[in-house]
């Protein structure tokens, strides 16, 4: 079994370096501070005399705000992935009684 090995990433975000310990690799850490850091330029660019904690706070609602439509997009198609799986299930017991009903009848007559 492979194990993974948490290490300490160097990143820089909104201006300032940051260490975070991750078992993730060094280019997802990247990537993840990159994407904070253009939703930090693009409130900035919007409101350039926002205090840094104000920003963060905005970056940090914005990833929960999508996080939150996320789980209700999940919830939403697992409810709908359920139904269609009823549904097939109930379609294979029909056919499943049918084809015992036709090999019951074909016993039958051959008897």
């Amino acid at each position: 079994m492979k194990t993974r090995s948490t290490k300490t990433h160097s990143i820089e975000v909104a201006g300032q370096k940051v260490s975070v310990r991750s078992d993730a690799a060094d280019s997802h850490v990247r990537r993840l501070a990159d994407a904070v850091n253009a939703r930090v330029r693009a409130i900035r660019e919007s409101s350039p005399g926002a205090p840094i904690q104000n920003v963060l706070a905005l970056v940090a609602i914005q990833y929960a705000d999508d996080l939150a439509d996320l789980e209700d997009r999940m919830a939403i198609e697992s409810r709908d992935a359920a139904g269609q799986a009823r549904k097939l299930a109930a379609k294979l017991l029909d056919g499943a009684a049918a084809l015992d009903a036709w090999v019951r009848e074909a016993e039958r007559e051959q008897e």
